[in-house]
């Protein structure tokens, strides 16, 4: 529900009293209406401006996006959070990252628990993609895994090779070039794009671990996908190898997600680059895109405002 606004006054502007010029648009009684505008083939065609979240399936509970549709492509969009005002920002389930910004973490915990995200994230996409049995593998995968399945993550990925994932149906969808991303998206993201970034390796924790950032130059929803694969099946060796060494709290720290420090997490940086990213896109590849950034909701949750607004540049 929408505040009740009229595009233009029309009521009596008809010779007999009726309404007239004005009667398309706007969002009467709350409801928002279609008004016809021109279209990327040059038609005018309508458009309407709905919301939706806060809790549509694909997206993390609490984010909401408003946009204006012209058929199922998106002509513009624009995040909103709407989060309870009496919920207390700090009310999120902390993972082991968190915890590893305030004190010692083993990092084959820390290694364990990014890739069982991973994976998690990858049933996401896989549910998003109509492929629910397989999503639900994956899922249990993640649940059970331990140190000695890392070939089972390789498996995995050939079996994703075979079903055409990560080819038709996300190759050049959510295409995100690496010279927009500075400043913003770290994590698998950026390295999905072919940016080099990873704060492991500043990490005097990983040293002599044989770790080295893995990226991919796709830049769009399959190199995402490919890209956490990959850290997944990474992650479980580090967690093998890394015996009972810790992260240290001052050093860096990269979670599932990407650079984490205290008031800084990844979705704060993501966020942003949602509307320029959707407009133009259809809508089932624009829920592929959300789905591939792996937004994590109680980062979401953690980015309220008092007013539930998300500043975007």
């Amino acid at each position: 529900m929408l505040p009740d606004e009229a595009p233009a006054s029309w009521r009596g502007i008809g010779p007999y009293g009726q309404g007239g010029t004005g009667m398309t648009g706007g969002v009467p009684y709350g409801r928002p209406m279609a008004e016809v505008a021109p279209d990327r083939d040059g038609l005018r065609l309508d458009q309407l401006t709905v919301r939706i979240g806060p809790f549509f399936a694909r997206f993390p509970t609490g984010l909401v996006l408003e946009v204006r549709l012209q058929g199922d492509v998106i002509q513009q969009s624009h995040v909103v959070l709407a989060i309870d005002a009496e919920t207390p920002a700090e009310a999120h389930v902390r993972s082991p990252f968190h915890d590893a910004l305030d004190g010692p973490v083993p990092v084959s915990f820390l290694e364990l628990e990014r890739a069982r995200s991973h994976l998690r994230s990858i049933a996401s996409a896989l549910v998003a993609h109509q492929l629910p049995s397989l999503a639900r593998r994956v899922l249990r995968l993640a649940t059970q895994v331990h140190l000695s399945q890392s070939e089972d993550v390789q498996r995995l990925h050939r079996l994703l090779r075979r079903s055409q994932l990560l080819g038709w149906a996300s190759r050049g969808v959510g295409l995100i070039p690496a010279d927009q991303l500075e400043g913003t998206a770290t994590g698998p993201v950026a390295r999905a794009s072919g940016v080099e970034q990873d704060e492991r390796s500043a990490d005097p924790a990983y040293d002599g671990l044989g770790f080295e950032p893995i990226i991919h130059e796709g830049s769009d929803a399959r190199a995402r996908i490919a890209q956490r694969l990959a850290e997944a099946h990474q992650a479980l060796q580090l967690a093998g190898r890394a015996g009972d060494r810790q992260h240290d709290p001052e050093a860096p720290l990269e979670s599932p997600r990407g650079r984490l420090t205290a008031g800084d997490p990844p979705a704060q940086r993501v966020l942003p680059l949602l509307p320029s990213l959707l407009e133009g896109m259809e809508w089932g590849d624009a829920v592929s895109t959300v789905v591939s950034l792996d937004l994590d909701t109680d980062e979401v949750l953690a980015l309220r405002s008092p007013d539930g607004e998300l500043p975007v540049p």
